[in-house]
């Protein structure tokens, strides 16, 4: 069966964390599929008190229908369930296809640590996850992305030049990697802002500044891309009140994706 691949990557918000109500939950659809790591990936706390980033390798992938990931007794929304649902919705999947997100991301990580960036564990698994799902009649179609909060608190000792610098140079050769390897100098980027509850805290807003103009210039330096908007969204804090405010809640996630997949549109259309 040939596949339309959506490639997912980024950090917490892109793994999908949000709680709390809506009324809009995403209902599974045969026809669209998720590729994940099946192996062992996260923090792990080390004898000295230190928080360690532990990957399993050789990776393993694990395909499946596509549904809202469950942690523990709590239904977390994701954005790109809502993006691909419409995608389908929208007649944009043909007739004998599916479409299958590649679901590189991983929560609290980033460039800064090492993990993320050309060559470096996260982003070699993604390389490898493509591999392993793209075949000669499939279509990668849009390389969606949430990531930076962990780059807007290290290296606390850059300025905001410094800051927008190191980030769009590790973006922007991240972008430009994923789109050689699936041959598409063209392939639609898009990615978005951060829960405003956190970014305009007053010790976060400054990096956070930094970190989202520097995303901004990779969409428009490199083309195709787009910086989704989300100083409405709200936090899982502000939700349920369990003191996250990193988040967005599973209500804001629904509607990002579709925002997401606006911008999606916005760009093939100017490419019309």
């Amino acid at each position: 069966m040939p596949y339309d691949i959506i490639i997912l990557g980024g950090q917490s918000n892109a793994e999908g964390n949000g709680l709390g109500p809506t009324d809009r939950p995403y209902i599974p659809d045969e026809r669209i599929l998720i590729m994940r790591d099946g192996g062992k990936y996260g923090y792990e706390q080390q004898e000295d008190g230190s928080m360690k980033f532990i990957i399993t390798e050789p990776f393993t992938f694990v395909t499946d229908i596509a549904k809202e990931r469950v942690d523990g007794e709590r239904i977390c929304g994701m954005f790109a369930l809502t993006f691909a649902k419409k995608y389908v919705e929208s007649g944009l999947l043909d007739e004998g296809r599916k479409l299958l997100i590649i679901d590189s991301s991983a929560g609290g990580t980033g460039f800064s640590s090492h993990q993320w960036g050309v060559g470096n564990f996260l982003h070699r698994r993604l390389t490898e996850m493509m591999e392993a799902a793209i075949g000669e009649n499939d279509r990668v179609v849009a390389f969606l992305w949430h990531q930076g909060e962990h780059d807007a608190f290290e290296n606390a000792d850059f300025d905001f030049d410094r800051r927008h610098d190191f980030y769009f140079d590790h973006l922007s050769a991240t972008v430009n990697d994923v789109r050689q390897r699936v041959g598409s100098n063209d392939l639609p980027f898009i990615a978005a802002e951060f829960v405003s509850e956190w970014r305009f805290k007053e010790e976060n807003a400054r990096a956070c500044d930094a970190v989202l103009s520097a995303t901004a210039d990779v969409c428009e330096k490199l083309g195709n891309g787009k910086l989704v908007m989300a100083r409405d969204l709200k936090s899982n804090n502000q939700v349920i009140g369990n003191g996250d405010d990193i988040h967005f809640c599973r209500d804001a996630l629904v509607t990002l994706g579709e925002r997401y997949f606006d911008a999606y549109c916005e760009i093939k259309g100017s490419n019309k």
